[in-house]
């Protein structure tokens, strides 16, 4: 009876040992685990950004040719270049620049717009800008 009675006392403490053993077995997969993980996604990220990154240079790219070609009357005195860059309603806007003379202050921008849904590039004109500019 004595033995049965220091079990019952002793049970708590064996159950909150038990308990903690447990806690710690799951700390010690747990934290691992996580530390994985999050290795995982904190590269997924990087590379996602690099991607990123390469699709705007290509954009501008892109952009600064067509833009080129199409309203600028002098190019090979006066080459266009990338005077911006932004992300609006999920598209990349790209401020295209150029001198309407090659010794002018002052140049001209245009912005093109690319909608990486469908691909396509668009030159919104002086009404449809607004909704464009970066504010």
């Amino acid at each position: 009876m004595w033995a049965f009675s220091y079990f019952l006392a002793n049970l708590g403490d064996y159950f909150d040992r038990l308990i903690a053993n447990k806690v710690l077995l799951g700390l010690l997969v747990a934290v691992p685990v996580a530390i994985l993980g999050y290795g995982h996604w904190a590269e997924q990220q990087v590379e996602t950004q690099r991607v990123q990154a390469a699709a705007v240079e290509n954009v501008k790219g892109q952009c600064r040719s067509w833009i080129q070609r199409e309203y600028n009357r002098y190019p090979r005195n006066n080459p266009s270049f990338v005077s911006g860059v932004w992300s609006k309603n999920e598209h990349i806007v790209v401020e295209v620049g150029w001198r309407k003379q090659a010794d002018d202050a002052t140049y001209r921008t245009r912005l093109c717009v690319y909608d990486p849904r469908s691909g396509r590039l668009s030159s919104p004109g002086a009404f449809g800008r607004w909704r464009w500019e970066q504010y």
